[in-house]
């Protein structure tokens, strides 16, 4: 745990960073603020240790700003909102979870490498388990290249969150992954789909659940007796349409999957250049 804190805090130093992988890393040079909203539903479905089938239904908000610096910088602020229903198949209570969560990010990009930093800070008021604050950092490098008319991404990705409530709780997470994307043009718009997929693995066996994804940035909390499936694959696909250079609309959904848990994602985002 020191070690990772400490590997998160040099590269920090050393300059890092990531916003979002949605239309960030083509940014327009002249354009160096960006004004953007996400807007998302979740869907998951998992066992608990009692066999007990729970069912998560989330949603939410979050608005940013980020600005671009030069070609090797960017820093960026985010605030957000997100509603949780949790129902058991053996109970007809329904767990309600409103968070609230506050993130900072930036991004380093060289050459033919990038290193990304996120930190983020929220609040869960629950219904029945103890309201509990909770805060997260993550690192992410990866490198690029080109293929024909796309680009191949491959990253990997580490996160450490750690959840203040009846008692407290840490959980690390480490994610490997690649993105394919290209570019599609007309007169009016230009179009980058984008596929992407990989592995997750959870590093220890706390009970801290996945929520919902804002960019890169996770919403988590516990729940009581919840399996965590040390190994989860990941997929999914989205594009980005710029209209001119001022506009981007964007549009992800992800899918998430192991022989426990399934969990859907369909994100939609509005990203405002000046």
């Amino acid at each position: 745990m020191r070690t990772f804190v400490f590997v998160i805090i040099t590269v920090i130093l050393l300059g890092v960073p990531q916003a979002f992988a949605d239309g960030t890393a083509h940014c327009d040079p002249q354009k160096r603020y960006r004004v953007w909203v996400r807007t998302f539903g979740n869907w998951t479905q998992g066992d608990s240790v009692s066999t007990d089938e729970l069912k998560f239904l989330s949603y939410g908000l979050t608005l940013g700003i980020d600005r671009q610096i030069n070609r090797h910088w960017l820093f960026g602020l985010a605030l957000g909102e997100n509603k949780t229903t949790i129902e058991s198949a053996s109970s007809p209570d329904k767990d309600n979870i409103n968070a609230f969560h506050a993130n900072l990010f930036a991004r380093r990009t060289f050459d033919r490498f990038f290193l990304d930093v996120e930190g983020n800070f929220g609040y869960n008021d629950q219904s029945f388990q103890e309201n509990a604050t909770q805060w997260g950092i993550s690192g992410e490098a990866g490198t690029w290249w080109s293929h024909g008319l796309g680009r191949v991404e491959p990253y990997v990705r580490l996160s450490h969150v750690c959840w203040n409530g009846d008692g407290n709780d840490t959980k690390e997470t480490l994610m490997a992954g690649v993105r394919y994307s290209w570019r599609t043009a007309t007169d009016l718009t230009t179009t980058v789909p984008r596929f992407f997929g990989g592995i997750l693995q959870e590093l220890g066996d706390k009970s801290l659940f996945p929520v919902a994804t804002f960019g890169n940035t996770p919403t988590v909390f516990p729940v009581s007796g919840l399996v965590v499936p040390e190994t989860r694959l990941f997929l999914g696909g989205g594009f980005t349409t710029s209209m001119g250079t001022s506009l981007d609309i964007l549009l992800r959904y992800t899918a998430e999957m192991s022989s426990r848990h399934t969990s859907h994602t369909a994100l939609l985002g509005v990203n405002c250049n000046f």
